[in-house]
Order: structure tokens, then C-alpha cells, then sequence
């Protein structure tokens, strides 16, 4: 497809899904196209995820990207999914309501040495010059007013 311009291109971890932008020459305007990573696993090859992608209709549009670029975006993708094993994936944000009752304990120990080394990284100890003994903080709402609440203002009384 030749009247089409590739602009960027990034990948989506949940679901896996390679997000292509694309310029249609002849209007100049940008359109997403979104191609998911079907059958995507652990052992899965890179040269296998693209041959699979070029047997879909997505196909006329990834000819226009680059194919080391476009193997370089997949070997992310799955390093970023597999790397570290299920323990990895088990501690992002995505999957936190993952039972962690259903692990082995070799597959429980790597996630608790993740979360502590994550821990230990983002820890603020006395000593450490962004610590601070005290932080007061002022909650607002989402449109921007201050949260009111009763319980804790000096001007509130009692009345029984």
C-alpha cells in the first residue's frame, strides 16, 4: 500500500497489540491502526509473530514499517511480558489482583524479592535528603476544590 506513510509505532503490553500511526498521503491525515499479538507466549520466535502477522489483513500496512524496527518492537514486547518469568507479570499494577495463594513457593519467593527490591528502591530513610519527618498534604477533588470534611477542623464542635 504505497499511498500510506508510517509515522510511529508502539505496542501495548495488556493485550498485546502493536499500535501502527499511519499517514494517508493523499489527505495528509493521521490514522491508528491497532493489530493484536495473537498467540503471543513464552517461547514464542520473533520471525514467527511477524510471519503470522503478514497472513492477516493488517498486513498491507506493516509492509510500510521497517522490518528491523518492527522486530525490535516485538523483542520488546515479549521481553517486557516474559522476562523475568510469571513472577514479573504478577507484580505490575495490571495483574495485581493475581492470586498469589496459587504460586509454588519458588514462583512466590521471586515475587516477594521483586516487591522488596522495588521497596528498598522507592524507600525515603532518615538520613536521605528527600526525607522528611512530617508531610502535610491537602487532598482536592477531582475538579480542582478542596475536599471538606467536618471531623478534623479546628472549627467543629461537639453536640450531643
Amino acid at each position: 500500500m504505497e499511498n500510506v506513510t508510517p509515522k510511529s509505532c508502539c505496542f501495548k503490553i495488556e493485550p498485546p497489540t502493536l499500535i501502527l500511526f499511519y499517514e494517508l498521503n493523499e489527505s495528509g491525515k493521521i490514522h491508528r491502526r491497532s493489530i493484536p499479538i495473537r498467540n503471543l507466549n513464552e517461547k514464542s520466535r520473533i520471525d514467527d509473530i511477524i510471519k503470522d502477522l503478514n497472513n492477516t489483513h493488517h498486513q498491507k500496512y506493516l509492509k510500510t514499517v521497517p522490518e528491523k524496527q518492527l522486530k525490535r518492537l516485538l523483542k520488546k514486547l515479549h521481553e517486557k511480558i516474559y522476562s523475568y518469568g510469571k513472577a514479573t507479570n504478577l507484580v505490575s499494577p495490571s495483574n495485581s489482583d493475581e492470586d498469589f495463594n496459587k504460586l509454588d513457593d519458588e514462583e512466590l519467593n521471586k515475587v516477594k524479592d521483586k516487591m522488596s527490591e522495588s521497596f528498598e528502591q522507592n524507600r525515603v530513610k532518615p538520613g536521605d535528603p528527600e526525607w522528611k519527618y512530617e508531610i502535610d498534604v491537602d487532598f482536592e477533588a477531582g475538579n480542582g476544590n478542596k475536599l471538606e470534611s467536618g471531623w478534623d477542623s479546628e472549627e467543629s464542635e461537639l453536640e450531643f
